[in-house]
């Protein structure tokens, strides 16, 4: 059983892992899972509800509704839960969080480490952690150690970081606590020869 709970931690609804249910992460796009139940009566799974599976945390980031069941009368869910990070696609980075900046459109011609020193005072700005604990970075040896000019305008978070890894030429992802640049790979790789 999964419990789905709020953001308190109590239970709002229990469901097995029903046919249809996916975990889908598709790196610098999108980390959700989907749980397709129905129920009777309909129930609010508000923004911050959350499951855990497999020691990972999923949350309700966007409004949640069902599709009412005519055959039965009643309510069918494909809840979707991001990854507890996926919630910063609604924040917008900013250059000066810590201080009530409202800066919303700012440009900066800085290497990888200073544009990511700003978005991790973002995160501290809004009081995000990961149990407790702050968010940090990692930019792997791959990633040249260059300064680029880059424009954010009422960009959110999310797209911030994407924004860095195009420029950058890497790839980003979250574990934990780490925010990783750098290239995703596992493995050896393999020389595929005629």
């Amino acid at each position: 059983m999964i419990d789905i709970r709020n953001i308190q931690g109590s239970v709002i609804y229990s469901t097995e892992i029903n046919r249809g249910a996916k975990r889908k992460f598709t790196l610098m796009k999108e980390d959700y899972v989907t749980l397709p139940f129905s129920l009777e009566e309909p129930v609010s799974f508000p923004i911050g509800s959350y499951v855990e599976i497999d020691g990972r945390v999923y949350e309700v980031t966007d409004l949640q509704k069902p599709s009412v069941n005519k055959s039965t009368g009643g309510y069918d869910y494909q809840l979707r839960l991001d990854a507890y990070y996926w919630k910063w696609k609604n924040k917008i980075f900013k250059f000066t969080p810590e201080v009530g900046g409202q800066e919303a459109s700012w440009s900066l011609t800085a290497s990888l480490d200073v544009h990511l020193g700003i978005f991790l005072r973002n995160l501290t700005a809004l009081g995000y952690t990961y149990g407790g604990v702050g968010f940090e970075f990692s930019i792997d040896a791959t990633v040249e150690n260059k300064a680029i000019a880059m424009t954010y305008e009422n960009t959110n978070m999310i797209d911030a970081l994407s924004a860095l890894a195009e420029s950058f030429g890497c790839e980003w992802w979250v574990t934990d606590n780490v925010i990783h640049f750098g290239r995703c790979e596992y493995g050896t790789p393999v020389d595929f020869i005629i």
